[in-house]
């Protein structure tokens, strides 16, 4: 049995297979982007081990782009390096599955331990973290010379879905639960014409709820939550993504110590503060779209600071970090008095990976095909 499963595993039929399974989850997956939008299309076809697509009223069972291209880096091992014939004249070959292998290596590591966001700062401002296009987190401060922030993540503010979640802490002087979540959802004050009667109400606020966004980063995800302190007293509030109408942080006194709770998109850390000293952009000729635009940003790291230029194909680097340039506002005022810039950040381990796979593919492709050619040319001076 175990010499079928090698057979199998080594076998260019299964590389067939498998690249034409990958063919075939590109496009559906491609397809499915129109009614699921780019994230949950991501993560149904291409992230996952296993896909029900459906097939009219049949849901057919589909093996994952993440399960076909673990196969295929087995198959790369096992019929690309053990069961080929070891031999000089292939070397070219062996380099050649050496990069293939790398590349495959680099979407394993990205997909798994790579972080993506975006970092909006205005001009004259500095911010030393980055938030997340998806997700959302429930941050607790206590008020002080010192915050000291608890964070409740997203997967555990999602279970109150039709549910109350009773988040625990000790550090927390009163108990916190989570009445209700949505994912996409709009605040509606009660006092506003039209508001609904029947609608859960808190603190005047309450939370309608919205169908899902195709594109994942539109959604407002919005809570209920409740606060119970020491005496019993109890403490509700709603608590909303958007600032436009919520007040948010929301600030609540417990024992003479003010606490603060803030529903946000999720926040990753950076090393380093970045200052945008200035924005700049030029528009096409007669239209009021920006043909380019850049940022000059001060790179403050403890007490020491450089200047950059980030500009649309020219990003900042450092410490296993990368800031481009990707948006910038306020668009709709002709002249506004200040601008923010807006920069897509990504920290990914296998960051150069895929340009070093391409390196190193070509290289074994170049020694490949010069060997037939020395060859050859060595049979046809032979012949003659």
């Amino acid at each position: 049995m175990l010499a079928s499963v090698y057979r199998l595993l080594a076998s260019v039929k299964l590389s067939v297979v498998l690249v034409l399974l990958l063919a075939l989850l590109t496009y559906l997956g491609t397809v499915a982007q129109v009614d699921k939008g780019l994230f949950e299309a991501q993560r149904l076809y291409f992230d996952s081990w296993y896909v029900l697509h459906p097939v009219r009223d049949v849901r057919v069972p589909l093996p994952g782009a993440h399960a076909v291209l673990a196969m295929l880096f087995l198959n790369l091992l096992v019929g690309g390096f053990w069961r080929m014939r070891r031999t000089w004249r292939l070397a070219g070959v062996y380099i050649t599955h050496v990069g293939i292998a790398v590349m495959l290596v680099a979407g394993f590591v990205k997909l798994h331990y790579a972080d993506e966001g975006y970092l909006s700062v205005w001009e004259g401002r500095a911010a030393n973290f980055f938030e997340s296009h998806y997700h959302c987190e429930l941050a607790i401060a206590r008020g002080g010379d010192v915050l000291e922030e608890l964070v409740v993540p997203e997967s555990v503010l999602a279970q109150a879905r039709g549910q109350r979640v009773k988040v625990e802490n000790p550090a927390l002087p009163f108990e916190l639960t989570v009445d209700a979540y949505a994912q996409n959802a709009e605040v509606i004050l009660q006092t506003a014409a039209g508001a609904p009667r029947d609608l859960d109400y808190a603190d005047g606020l309450g939370l309608t709820l919205l169908p899902n966004s195709l594109e994942r980063e539109a959604d407002r995800p919005g809570i209920y939550l409740s606060i119970r302190d020491k005496s019993g007293a109890e403490h509700r509030q709603v608590l909303w993504v958007s600032q436009m109408l919520a007040p948010q942080p929301w600030s609540v006194t417990i024992d003479g110590q003010a606490w603060w709770l803030d529903l946000r998109k999720e926040r990753q850390a950076l090393p380093f503060k970045v200052e945008l000293v200035d924005f700049r952009k030029e528009d096409h000729p007669g239209t009021s779209l920006a043909r380019f635009y850049e940022s000059d940003v001060m790179q403050i790291t403890g007490k020491e600071s450089r200047k950059v230029k980030i500009e649309m194909n020219k990003p900042l680097r450092d410490e296993g970090f990368i800031l481009f340039q990707s948006n910038w506002g306020p668009q709709q005022a002709p002249n506004p008095s200040a601008y923010y810039s807006t920069f897509a950040v990504v920290r990914n381990p296998s960051d150069q990976w895929p340009l070093i796979s391409c390196g190193i593919i070509a290289a074994g492709l170049a020694v490949h095909f010069l060997m037939i050619l020395a060859r050859y040319i060595s049979r046809q001076g032979a012949a003659a």
